[in-house]
């Protein structure tokens, strides 16, 4: 069965913990239960205060120009998740983020720890993302 997005962000939120930790412990060992995928491509992180979606549209945009397959991530979304990632300038179908969510979801059942200290909303959307 194939959700809406806001059904879908509701599925997500449900998933989700709220309580926020800093580090990157939790992030790592939910990367490490998925196989690490944030490691099987080359990626430019773009960081700081303001102009990181304008400045990360205009280098996906100059980089799919000049032949590169592209993916652009940014956080928050506006409307739904889809506008959170576009493969090649193109967002994903819903189909294949409420796949990403099943293996989430199943990394952190089968992971006691990640089980007891469930990923936030921001970390289970990145890691599906991924």
């Amino acid at each position: 069965m194939t959700l809406s997005f806001d059904a879908l962000e509701a599925r997500i939120a449900r998933f989700a913990c709220s309580d926020i930790r800093l580090g990157l412990g939790r992030m790592s060992r939910l990367l490490a239960a998925l196989g690490d995928p944030h490691r099987a491509v080359p990626a430019v992180h773009v960081v700081g205060t303001n102009g990181k979606g304008s400045t990360s549209a205009t280098m996906e945009s100059i980089l799919r120009a000049s032949g590169y397959r592209t993916a652009l991530y940014t956080s928050p979304h506006l409307l739904s998740p889809a506008d959170r990632l576009l493969i090649d300038g193109e967002a994903l179908a819903c189909e294949k983020w409420e796949r990403a969510l099943a293996l989430v979801e199943n990394a952190v059942a089968s992971d006691p720890l990640l089980a007891a200290d469930a990923p936030t909303y921001f970390e289970t959307i990145t890691a599906m993302a991924f």
